[in-house]
């Protein structure tokens, strides 16, 4: 009979193959749409079930077997994604492109004011009715301005698709679909027809609103609107340049809320209980991090790191070790189960894809059982020499993941910065003692004096952090351009190369490492001779986007 352990191994390995392949299928998916997609999807059914039947009456070896069946959750994992894709665009999507360019009359609640002008407002509208029929879309509406949060609005508008045919986002849509939001509206008639009760996500935005401005009444405009930024990812107040100096220097992750701010805030949690006992503990990290989560409105990073914790602070509630690969597939599948429209959103393709690159790097990926205690060594030099350690690893950790993701800066971004692992590194730490420091800043609002007691070293890291980002920022080349050609097969190549890298050992892990290394150096070297010979420069301007800021 097989032991728990025996069935940890035959599906943990499974999962994470189905998990990653539905969410790699439903991010590959966003660009083309999902209306030809139920032809592949039948395919893939059918070839699965084909080969799980055969597996089941030709293979007698229990270790094929789950080689087998870890095949056909990958084909599974491809088949729903695809499968998703097709419903997500018959339901939510090919009913409204029909609509396009045709007057209608439609009603909804205001989510968010995107801008607010004498002449004119732009607001996000979760539709209720369109032309009497009940609908759950998402809608952009161009209309006059004074309707605010929660308030329920009856308009006659011209409808706009900003999907194609095939559901794929247009070049105006793209910045709105991972929120669901499909049809544009211009209105010519607008009406108030009154206003919801509680709403969660409304309290959590006044709340975030409420802490950004008892933020910059403390620490001043710009260290306030900084500090908002990284604490409840409300970007609304955040200085223009130092946006851009983030960007310029690869690492405007730290402004994006992801599990370093979430393990920050935990580890102050564990902390503070210290004396309590374990299962209080734990039960306070879990309301702490769906707390976070609901504070900062579901952020597709967020949650994804919210879930990976939930899962760990689980796993550790029954003593059984953890599967790194496997909570990332979790919690990607479970985000794209709960929104379709979630493989969209550039925040969480990084997110999954750096959390990956970090398993691989680390070792993580393989599955471990918790460690018993160990008796630790004290002292000044054994302080420092774990300090050291920790520095490095970081270091290592930053080059792995900055390597890995690659492509996807090609893709989104079109630069990078060589510097960008190193002074990662270093933001990062002073980030955290920020992230350290700012929830006993925000609990002491009420006592002015305290809260100006801990104001004095906010203000010191934020400047702290401004010189450093707005030197390194200056200097010249500080980025370059991997818009040239052949710089997305050198991307390629060097992701396959740490990828070996990361699972082999001995010889073959040394020549790996070589070969990727060499091949980023490449990569920016012939960005800069590129650059050279064509005077082409990568350049970093801020526009204000509204809810989202863009930078080119």
């Amino acid at each position: 009979m097989m032991t728990l352990d025996s069935w940890k191994n035959v599906i943990l390995r499974p999962l994470a193959l189905f998990s990653l392949s539905f969410f790699l299928v439903s991010c590959a998916v966003v660009p083309v749409g999902g209306a030809r997609l139920l032809l592949p999807s039948a395919v893939f059914l059918v070839l699965s079930a084909v080969f799980a039947l055969l597996s089941l009456i030709f293979v007698k070896n229990r270790k094929a077997l789950r080689s087998f069946f870890a095949v056909f959750m990958l084909f599974f994992g491809i088949f729903s994604a695809l499968f998703s894709s097709y419903l997500n665009f018959t339901k939510n999507i090919e009913p409204y492109i029909a609509l396009d360019g045709k007057e209608v009359y439609f009603s909804g609640t205001v989510t968010d004011i995107i801008y607010s002008k004498p002449y004119a407002a732009l607001y996000t509208v979760r539709t209720d009715t369109l032309e009497g029929k009940v609908c759950a879309v998402n809608t952009y509406l161009y209309g006059e301005h004074g309707f605010d949060l929660g308030d329920k609005v009856r308009a006659k508008a011209k409808i706009t698709a900003l999907t194609d045919v095939n559901g794929a986002p247009t070049e105006e849509g793209r910045y709105g679909y991972s929120d669901g939001i499909v049809i544009s509206a211009e209105a010519t008639e607008t009406e108030y027809t009154g206003s919801t009760g509680f709403d969660l996500s409304r309290a959590a935005k006044n709340i975030r609103s409420y802490v950004s401005e008892k933020l910059m009444s403390v620490l001043g405009d710009r260290s306030g609107g900084f500090c908002a930024a990284l604490i409840t990812g409300d970007r609304s107040h955040l200085p223009a340049d130092i946006h851009r100096d983030f960007k310029a220097l690869g690492i405007s992750h730290i402004l994006a809320l992801s599990g370093m701010h979430l393990s920050v805030i935990c580890t102050l949690i564990y902390a503070l209980t210290k004396h309590l006992s374990i299962h209080i503990r734990r039960l306070s990290v879990a309301c702490v991090v769906v707390f976070y989560m609901l504070l900062t409105g579901f952020s597709p990073s967020v949650t994804r790191a919210g879930i990976m914790l939930l899962t760990a602070l689980f796993a550790n509630m029954l003593r059984r070790g953890g599967d790194m690969v496997t909570s990332i597939g979790i919690a990607a599948f479970l985000i794209c189960i709960i929104d379709p429209f979630a493989p969209g959103d550039v925040g969480l393709q990084l997110s999954v894809a750096a959390v990956f690159a970090i398993a691989l790097a680390t070792g993580a990926a393989k599955r471990k059982e918790p460690k018993k205690g160990t008796v630790r060594e004290k002292g000044l030099r054994y302080s420092m020499k774990r300090f050291a350690k920790a520095a490095l690893s970081a270091l290592y950790v930053c080059v792995c993941v900055n390597i890995f993701l690659l492509p996807l800066e090609w893709l989104y971004f079109a630069f990078i910065s060589p510097a960008a692992p190193f002074v990662s590194v270093i933001i990062s730490f002073l980030a955290t003692l920020l992230l350290f420091l700012l929830p006993f800043l925000i609990l002491s609002f009420p006592v002015a004096a305290l809260s100006a007691a801990i104001a004095f070293p906010v203000k010191l890291l934020c400047k702290t952090i401004f010189l450093i980002c707005a030197g390194l920022s200056d200097i010249p080349n500080i980025t370059v351009s991997i818009l040239y050609p052949g710089a997305l097969f050198m991307c390629i190549v060097a992701v396959l190369a740490f990828i070996v890298f990361a699972v082999t050992k001995k010889r073959v892990k040394a020549v790996s490492g070589i070969v990727c290394i060499a091949v980023f150096f490449a990569l920016v070297g012939g960005g800069y001779i590129y650059s050279a010979l064509t005077g082409e420069r990568a350049l970093i301007d801020y526009i204000n986007c509204g809810k989202s800021d863009a930078v080119t």
